[in-house]
């Protein structure tokens, strides 16, 4: 650095392969489809351009709706726009995944200059040659790789082993697991050792990693046991409260979270919730509260087709509330 300029105590964060563990468990149909496009919202936000975005899911050959669940996410991502790939270099970067695994899925339509989604599945957990495990490929790429695990404790422990000994970066890591699993003893052990063991800065149960740098008041970095070696940057940001001696964060949630978060693709009514509270934030006051309140309640009570109307929910709800009385 230049002369007279100090980097001492300086925080940077250099980015992670996050993975998803996928617990097998016993899903209804409607559980696979949710958890479908939550996979989708953490794989397609801004393109798959951030250092939190979804980048390998990590399943169980034993489990028997695996290719069901792959099938429905290969859907959400067929029925979202491809995009324009504006960072530098990104193009070259798919071009390099797509040649080194032509039976890939290209996923989702979009103008000429657009980028499809890339689903890739069945990777080998034990070919330590895969570059998607050692690079992180910045783009719409999400891999699939597959344990020969026998059970939902096995999987947790094995994943976990797999993830910290083969993945690059330390930044954040997610579980999926049903709350009818973790009824069981020893599975909710397991979950317990998987959230204790994993060594990332962020470990979310149930939610994308990224919601805990949005929430701002919990310290985002890489794993602090890692102290200055750490593959994903060193120091913590926001951590308002300033805890000192940070390891990791825990998020933890539901196997299904209602209403449903905005920041799934196929949410119908994100863009008006979203301007309403850009404008609370802007201008907090008790009336814009309770705007964004009417728009979050209007989206929950009325809108379930997942088609976009921005600018309508309340309008919606009073023009429903009307015809239902004309009908009495």
């Amino acid at each position: 650095m230049g002369a007279g300029i100090s980097m001492d105590g300086s925080t940077a964060e250099l980015g992670n392969i996050t993975p998803v563990i996928i617990v097998p468990g016993s899903w209804s149909r409607s559980q696979l489809r949710y958890q479908a496009e939550h996979i989708a919202a953490m794989a397609v936000n801004n393109v798959g351009l951030n250092c939190a975005a979804a980048r390998i899911l990590v399943t169980s050959r034993n489990w028997p709706q695996r290719e069901e669940f792959l099938g429905y996410l290969a859907d959400t991502l067929r029925e979202r726009d491809a995009r324009h790939l504006y960072y530098p270099g990104a193009e070259r970067r798919m071009a390099d995944v797509l040649d080194r695994h032509p039976a890939a899925q290209r996923l989702g339509a979009g103008a000429s200059d657009s980028s499809p989604w890339i689903l890739i599945t069945g990777l080998d957990a034990t070919d330590t040659d895969e570059p998607l495990f050692r690079e992180e490929f910045f783009g719409p790429v999400l891999a699939e790789v597959v344990l020969g695990t026998e059970s939902a404790e096995h999987h947790l422990y094995t994943s976990v082993e797999w993830v910290n000994g083969q993945l690059w970066g330390d930044l954040c890591a997610a579980i999926i697991i049903d709350a009818k699993s973790t009824r069981r003893r020893p599975v909710r052990n397991a979950l317990e050792s998987a959230v204790s063991e994993l060594r990332y800065g962020t470990v979310a149960v149930n939610h994308w990693p990224a919601i805990t740098y949005a929430l701002g008041s919990a310290p985002w970095g890489a794993w602090g046991g890692a102290g200055s070696l750490s593959q994903s940057g060193v120091g913590f940001v926001h951590n308002s409260q300033m805890f000192s001696d940070i390891e990791k964060v825990v998020l933890r949630g539901p196997f299904r979270s209602h209403p449903k978060p905005i920041w799934f693709p196929g949410h119908g009514d994100a863009y008006e919730i979203g301007r309403r509270l850009t404008a609370f934030q802007a201008r907090p006051s008790l009336r814009g509260l309770g705007a964004v309140m009417l728009a979050v309640i209007g989206a929950v009570l009325f809108s379930r087709s997942g088609v976009a109307r921005p600018r309508t929910i309340l309008p919606r709800v009073i023009r429903r509330r009307r015809d239902q009385l004309r009908r009495l």
